[in-house]
Parts: structure tokens; sequence; C-alpha cells
């Protein structure tokens, strides 16, 4: 876990370094319903986080991985990066499933798999309710699924973050 969480800094790092993570403009509304929800944009981290919060927001599931079984998404460097800063963004992680669309869930889920968040199994067990009953709508494949499958294969064996 050490390992991962080094090497996905290290790759947003000079992800960021090297430009592949742009910074994007928030609007004044954008600004407003981050700051109001959970992140402080006066902290220089908080702030960052609420940009790779917003980036997210637009990342679409893509460039699957039909080698295996099941989907897989490829991570990407907007996740990445979120998951770089540790385990501190799991709260931030489990508030955006809250509210999240289809495309996000899938790298939110991921992202919380990579950080062994044991802790946030029940917002994993309502997410998946909420994907039975139709939450998501039409699911352009099985990537939720398959993520929120394996997070509760897995959950068990980590330790309590």
């Amino acid at each position: 876990m050490r390992t991962i969480i080094i090497f996905s800094w290290l790759m947003a790092f000079c992800a960021a370094v090297l430009g592949c993570v742009k910074p994007v403009a928030m609007t004044h509304l954008e600004e407003n319903s981050l700051h109001s929800n959970r992140f402080d944009l006066s902290s220089p981290r908080e702030a960052r986080l609420a940009r790779l919060f917003l980036q997210l927001r637009a990342v679409k599931v893509k460039d699957m991985s039909f080698g295996s079984l099941y989907p897989i998404p490829y991570e990407n460097d907007v996740e990445r990066a979120i998951v770089a800063e540790g385990p501190i963004v799991i709260p931030y992680l489990t508030a955006e499933l809250e509210h999240s669309g289809w495309d996000e869930s899938v790298y939110i889920v991921l992202g919380l798999r990579t950080l062994e968040a044991s802790n946030a199994k029940p917002n994993i067990l309502r997410l998946e309710n909420e994907r039975v009953r139709g939450r998501f709508g039409h699911e352009p494949d099985g990537a939720l699924y398959v993520q929120i499958r394996l997070f509760l294969r897995e959950v068990d064996g980590w330790k309590t973050a």
C-alpha cells in the first residue's frame, strides 16, 4: 500500500510538473459550491484538492482494459493526483459519492480501493444500493459494478484506515 501511494504521488507530481494535469479556473458558482460543501479555499492544499475534484467531474471513463474477465478503467492523471494526497482525501472522496455522476463514481471507488479505505464501506454499500435502484439510469458498461464488487471483496482484508 505504501509503495502504491508513493508511486501514485510520484506520478502525480511528474504529471503536474510536465503539465499533464492542467489547472482549471473555477467559476464563482463552482467555487461557492466547493467551498460550501467541504473545501476551505483559503488553504492552498484544499484549493488544490478542490481543483482536482472539479477536474475529476469532467473525466469520462474510457480506455477500458478488456484483457481481463471484466472491464477495468485505466487510472488517469487526475485520479492519481487525488490518490497521491494520501488518506487525507478519503473523507472528500466519500462526500463526493453523495452526488457524483457515473464516470466520477467509477474513479472515486477506484481511488478508495487504491487507498484501501476500509472506513468507506458503508458509503460503497449505499452507492451500490442507489446504483441498483437506478441512480445512474442506463450504465454504459459494468465498470462501476465491477469496481464496487472488487472494493467489497477486498475491504475486509484491509487494516482500518
